[in-house]
């Protein structure tokens, strides 16, 4: 599923990731199922506890892309700015 992702996230960007940096700007489930599908997690099963948090309002995920190594999600519901 990852590679799936990461070829319809080239698609859409083409050589984006080449050159910096890309935002994505959503709603909170569409983001929670991209996050979760990163993180392994599956259509059916992305809403279980385990697999998936709800996300703050305005919060900042962020998600590395290398060759090599493929997604990394790194930070995640972040909310910091908020205080």
């Amino acid at each position: 599923m990852r590679e799936t992702i990461a070829q319809s996230l080239n698609r859409r960007f083409g050589t984006a990731f080449d050159h910096g940096n890309i935002l994505i700007v959503s709603h909170g489930h569409t983001l929670r199922l991209l996050l979760a599908l990163l993180n392994g997690a599956t259509w059916q099963n992305h809403r279980d506890e385990d697999k998936s948090v709800s996300l703050i309002n305005t919060s900042i995920s962020v998600v590395h892309y290398d060759d090599e190594n493929g997604f990394h999600v790194e930070k995640i519901n972040d909310a910091d700015h908020l205080k």
